[in-house]
């Protein structure tokens, strides 16, 4: 049995003091010595001072009833202690008023006493959750609970069906001890309190004189019990009721009307609950609303995970996961758990300032969210004017326009029913017209829509960018379509962004013909956190490696990173971006097969020797003799062209023997802080060599870097020669696929799989791991196993020690991430894999929280997370096998990189300038998507032609462009080719025209600053040059410029790289607004 969510509460000695200053009570017992008024049936009986309604046995119904109708119709107050035995008893008691006859009761066990009862009120204590019983269908909610059920004049019911609210959001009063409750109607509302008196755990709004046909307003009231199969004594200890409860003072607000989710039982999307209540209503002329609390709790087991409190502004009546903060088990996370059942709450606040009555009762209301792999409407109500929607050609990001033609064509958003909520429309064939049509009344499922003009429309892949009325991004991914004039085409937009083709016999989103995936097919969980797609090409590509002291500066050709490739390549990636090979056919056995299968073998792990730029790598071989037989060893590579491709080729540790094959075979390699490697082998398909210290299978190696064991290692012994128990680190292992030092604590960690629990584990010298071929024993000395198993393949760590943190914020530092690659080469979104995940670890390396979802995968191929590695700008990993693949992974798979982004907060107040502007915080006066206040101090826009040398130039300012003091605006750019000329170009018009192999992204008539020379280092080729421009009054006079003119700005160079007529660079542009 569930037992429910502890209310807030206040001690029960405050809670029984209240009662004395209650008004008169018309039935007064302070205790049962006497039942004398009452009329006890059923097995009700005293005992003591007690009144008994049912005893601990099973299948009893026991009632007691005031022998005098009360006044109800105008108001009442009842207060109770009660005591239920402790255990898994049940069923619960209620209290009752009726006018039906003077002493009814009703049956046993989920029947409560007062099932059937005609013309009554019951208010449920239930201990027991019911499903169907001697009544078909009660549906109890999960747990201790408190529930109001009337039919009316006709027969009362147990069944949920005839529940006008219920709440498990209340304190667990089946654990034996004593509680006191008090039922309350008053103004129209009913509210019911348990142990806490001064905040009620269920409210509803009801009307008892037309509810109930009354005798003048009365009836009788009374207490009904029972117990079933299971049983518990049902005891109530005191009892008063009081026909004419005190007024005066502040009332409470009434308790708030959710309208989202729409009802209880709603599947929600688990990344986006909206949440939202109708407009604020109070009993008192002229309170207003204060605040709101929201809430969210497990249903089971009770607990809440996420709120936001007293939240004040537009959230008072919507709010959004992002408003609030995750706690207790959900600490740390971005979003709720897949397939799980919740309860949200909420409550108004009024502005009284009474402590005592400011609050509501709460409203709650049950909803689950889908499962990992079910794909969800995005859900609009508005879209923000501005920042403007910006529809954007995908593959070169210039500004999709609508050719002109006499009939426009024109791109709607609008709701499934058909509601706009914005339009594109053709204009000049220059730019499209914005339409932003009025909020809806809620939240709706969205459907894309373009109809051609009467000149017809083709378009390649576009996307399109918005915002939502509370801050939140959106991008939407359309395919290239070609239309026929006054054609059409339409489609389902998921929270992806990804589309789906619709028709107009669709009243509701059909998410089954895709149309386009997302683009990179990956979504970050966390804010401030994107993804990008760095390089691309691969096949099957495993781990990664970067150049020490990699930097995205420099020249272009110099070697950034390198990419094991399974199937017997090494490549590199150049700063640039482009990808070379640096070793190929490293296999002397044919790499493919059955996939998943024997072809899930080859050249996995590597590292690059910081002394001198050699790559290290991990693979199997076939012997001559056997050479079925794969065994696995480390090969020195060097070369002789500064790192691009291999010249020799020298193996410095041979294992032979040591078979192994697919996915159980030498994997991860980790250079240490002393210069030591560490090689983590599997078990080759046979668990005892993981207990076998004369096998090299199933370990965690220590060697030097010429692939000798090293001296301090836990077995090493010289004296009877070098076998494997010299190399032996930690052992016990299966399949150690990822490890990563991390340097807060000064130790090795790894990911493992095992059959179908994996292993996350901290590596101590000399540990035996105990892997003996079960899964039980994956558990031994595990941080974290996952069961079922979700295939984690790559650990790294965001460390200051390496590359200063990688752009993350220091918030990140010592954590743990990890690549799950799920299921093998499977189709879609996957429920055990297919992200990254954050670990969050203490000073000494024991987990704190994870996993916590950091990005996920969110197309509908192939794709999934495997290499990963804290380079100088971010977090990279691979997506394994191309997106697209077929039977059997082939060329195209990618290198991506995860990167933090600073808001953009040009006027400094701590919020994205985007959020300034939707909520009113900023002024857009002239909707170019930036706060007037930082308009004069300019904004970039368009495009950078990349350098020869791989560098993109940053066009920036400092100072303002103003009319008046300080005299002090300056345009600039920042990573450009050293010792060359440049000039800034400028105009009162912006454009995106192609100039040569870039975009000029300043209007004519354009005009010409000085030249000047770009500086930077004496020699060589680099991107350590940069430009300056003073832009001053004078320049501003003499043009005859005003304030609020608009300046257009963008650097050009020369670049001798590039062959004539292309032989020059362009920065990025900046829009300015002359100020006064």
């Amino acid at each position: 049995m569930h037992r429910a969510l502890p209310a807030r509460s206040i001690p029960l000695v405050l809670a029984v003091a209240t009662l004395g200053a209650a008004a008169r009570a018309d039935l007064d017992f302070p205790d049962f010595a006497s039942t004398n008024g009452l009329t006890l049936v059923g097995s009700a009986v005293r005992v003591g001072n007690v009144l008994r309604l049912v005893p601990a046995t099973g299948n009893l119904a026991g009632g007691a009833w005031a022998n005098t109708k009360q006044s109800v119709a105008t108001g009442f107050e009842t207060t109770f202690r009660f005591q239920l035995g402790a255990g898994a008893g049940a069923d619960g008691f209620a209290f009752v008023l009726q006018n039906g006859t003077a002493s009814p009761l009703g049956g046993a066990g989920c029947e409560l006493g007062y099932h059937g009862l005609v013309n009554s009120l019951a208010v449920e204590f239930d201990t027991y959750s019911n499903g169907s019983c001697s009544v078909a269908n009660v549906n109890d909610p999960a747990g201790v609970h408190i529930s109001v059920h009337t039919g009316g004049p006709g027969p009362n019911s147990v069944a949920e069906s005839v529940s006008i609210v219920s709440s498990t959001s209340v304190a667990d009063f089946a654990d034996g001890a004593v509680h006191v409750a008090r039922v309350r109607y008053a103004a129209g509302t009913l509210s019911i309190f348990v142990d806490n008196l001064v905040l009620p755990v269920a409210s509803a709004p009801l009307q008892l004189d037309t509810l109930l046909t009354l005798d003048n307003g009365k009836a009788w009231v009374g207490f009904t019990g029972a117990t079933g199969g299971l049983a518990e004594a049902h005891d109530v200890l005191d009892w008063t009721f009081d026909e004419t409860p005190a007024t005066g003072g502040n009332q409470p607000p009434f308790p708030p009307t959710i309208t989202e989710p729409v009802a209880n039982g709603a599947i929600l999307n688990a990344a986006d609950v909206h949440m939202e209540t109708a407009p604020f209503a109070d009993p008192d002329a002229g309170d207003q609303h204060f605040c709101t609390d929201w809430e969210i709790w497990l249903a089971s087991p009770s607990q809440r995970v996420w709120s936001t409190l007293c939240i004040q502004g537009v959230e008072r009546l919507h709010t959004h996961l992002g408003d609030g903060a995750f706690e207790n088990s959900h600490a740390g996370r971005s979003d709720l758990l897949p397939s799980t059942n919740y309860v949200l709450r909420v409550r108004h606040s009024d502005d009284s300032g009474d402590p005592l009555t400011r609050w509501s009762a709460w409203t709650q209301r049950t909803f689950s969210t889908g499962a990992a792999t079910q794909t969800f409407a995005l859900e609009l109500e508005d879209i923000a004017q501005t920042p403007p929607p910006a529809w954007r050609i995908s593959s070169s990001g210039s500004p999709a326009i609508f050719p002109f033609a006499t009939q426009p064509s024109r791109l709607s958003l609008e709701a499934a029913a058909g509601n706009l909520l914005y339009e594109l429309v053709g204009a000049d064939g220059l730019s499209n017209l914005r339409i932003d049509h009025p909020e809806l009344a809620s939240h709706a499922d969205v459907r894309l829509r373009v109809v051609a003009g009467s000149s017809g429309l083709s378009l390649p892949a576009t996307e399109l960018t918005l915002h939502d009325a509370h801050c939140d991004e959106h991008r939407i991914f359309l395919p290239a379509f070609s239309l026929a004039a006054g054609a059409s085409a339409q489609w389902w937009v998921a929270a992806s962004g990804a589309t789906f083709l619709a028709s107009s016999a669709q009243s509701q989103p059909v998410f089954n013909q895709l149309a386009r995936s997302p683009s990179p097919p990956w979504s970050a969980r966390q804010p401030g956190y994107e993804v990008e797609v760095f390089a691309s090409g691969f096949q099957l590509p495993i781990n990664i490696a970067f150049v020490p002291g990699a930097s995205p500066q420099g020249p272009a050709t110099a070697p950034f990173l390198y990419v094991t490739e399974l199937y017997g390549r090494v490549k590199t990636v150049l700063r640039n971006r482009t990808v070379i090979e640096y070793a190929t056919g490293l296999l002397n056995f044919p790499p493919t097969g059955a996939f998943p299968g024997s072809g899930e073998q080859g050249v996995t792990g590597l590292v690059v020797d910081p002394t001198s730029g050699d790559l290290i790598v991990a693979m199997l071989y076939a012997p001559v003799v056997s050479p079925q037989n794969h065994n696995p060893k480390l090969v020195r590579f060097s070369s002789n062209d500064g790192g691009r491709t291999m010249a020799t080729a020298t193996t410095i540790l041979d294992m032979p023997g040591e078979v192994q094959g697919q996915s159980h075979q030498i994997s991860n390699l980790t250079l240490l802080p002393d210069g030591t490697l560490l090689c983590h082998m599997g078990d080759g398909f046979d668990a005892a060599t993981a207990q076998n210290l004369n096998s090299f299978r199933g370990k965690i190696l220590r060697l030097n870097l010429d692939g000798t064991p090293v001296a301090s290692n836990p077995y090493y012994n010289a004296l009877d020669g070098i076998t494997s128990r010299d190399y032996v680190y930690a052992w016990g292992v299966r399949n150690p696929f990822g490890g990563e030092w991390r340097a807060a604590d000064n130790s090795q960690y790894m990911v493992e799989n095992g059959p179908s629990v994996d292993r996350f584990a901290k590596i101590v010298m000399g540990r035996n791991y105990l892997w003996d071929g079960s899964d039980a024993s994956m558990q031994n000395f595990a941080l974290h196993n996952w069961s079922p198993a979700a295939g984690p393949v790559n650990l790294a760590f965001i460390q200051p020690e390496t590359f200063g943190g990688s752009g993350f914020p220091a918030s990140k530092w010592g954590h743990a991430f990890v690549t799950e690659s799920g299921p093998t080469y499977a189709n879609g979104q996957n429920t055990q894999g297919k992200r990254i995940t954050e670990w969050i670890l203490d000073a000494n390396g024991a987990l704190v929280a994870g996993p916590l979802p950091f990005v996920e995968y969110s197309g509908y191929r192939r794709a999934t997370a495997c290499g990963l590695e804290a380079g100088p700008d971010g977090l990279y990993f691979t997506d394994l096998y191309a997106d697209e693949g077929g039977a059997a992974p082939v060329t195209g798979a990618n290198l991506l990189r995860i990167h933090y982004r600073t808001p953009i907060d040009c006027n400094g107040n701590g919020t994205d300038d985007a959020c300034d502007l939707i909520t009113g915080t900023s002024v857009d006066s002239d909707l170019n998507g930036n706060p007037d206040e930082c308009d004069c101090l300019g904004t970039r826009y368009c495009i950078a032609l990349q350098n020869s040398q791989g560098c993109l130039p940053v066009i920036s300012a400092t100072g303002a462009a103003t009319l008046g003091a300080p005299d002090d605006f300056v345009v600039r750019a920042t990573n450009v080719l050293n010792n060359r000329q440049g000039l800034l170009m400028w105009g009162t018009s912006p454009t995106f025209a192609p100039l040569g192999a870039g975009v000029r992204c300043v209007g004519a008539p354009l005009r010409r600053m000085p030249v000047q020379s770009s500086g930077g280092s004496p020699s060589g080729n680099d991107c350590s040059g940069s430009y300056a421009q003073a832009f001053d009054d004078s320049i501003l006079a003499s043009n005859g410029f005003l304030a609020g003119q608009l300046l257009f700005f963008q650097w050009w160079s020369r670049d001798n790289g590039y062959a004539p007529p292309n032989n020059f660079g362009l920065s990025d542009a900046l829009r300015v607004m002359v100020c006064p």
